[in-house]
């Protein structure tokens, strides 16, 4: 059985960050079913469960993070606007930013939090059940920079790589 510590990326990081990491790992798991024997039939009805469960908890944080980074984006973007307009114009609006942050983004923030723990959840119970298969477990994550960054080659108009 593989010691590989099932999930190394910090819960901290963000929903973005989440994505890329499960999208590697889910990336992983279609390899792994590409390139697995056929008559490893254990291995392979582990991966097509695993490579299912995964895609879901994807799908499900990835509205979210979409719904929060169009909120931050469009609607939140346009309330500093006025704010700051306001303040040239002697009034104090500051109250329409605490508004939107409390109705509208803390809601939004929440989402992405719970979904982020469901995800990580599902990528530790896939971990889990394919912790029996050295080959599949030492090679299921992708390696990270840091706790908050899977290794890649920055890219400045990328977000998630530093």
């Amino acid at each position: 059985m593989d010691s590989t510590p099932a999930l190394t990326l910090d819960g901290a990081a963000s929903g973005l960050r989440h994505l890329r990491f499960a999208r590697e790992t889910l990336g992983s798991i279609e390899g792994h079913l590409a390139e697995a024997p056929l008559d490893e039939a254990a291995l392979r009805a582990v991966l097509e469960a695993s490579r299912e469960e995964l895609a879901v908890a994807i799908d499900t944080l990835s509205a979210a993070v979409k719904a929060y980074r169009d909120f931050l984006e469009r609607t939140r973007t346009a309330v500093r606007g006025r704010v700051r307009a306001a303040s040239a114009w002697g009034r104090e609006r500051g109250e329409l930013l605490e508004t939107c942050d409390r109705e509208d983004r803390e809601p939004r923030r929440r989402l992405v939090r719970e979904r982020v723990a469901a995800l990580r959840a599902t990528l530790e119970r896939v971990h889990t059940s394919l912790s029996q298969w050295d080959r599949v477990a030492g090679t299921l994550f992708p390696p990270l920079a840091d706790a908050l960054h899977v290794a890649d080659v920055p890219d400045a108009d990328d977000d998630a790589t530093r």
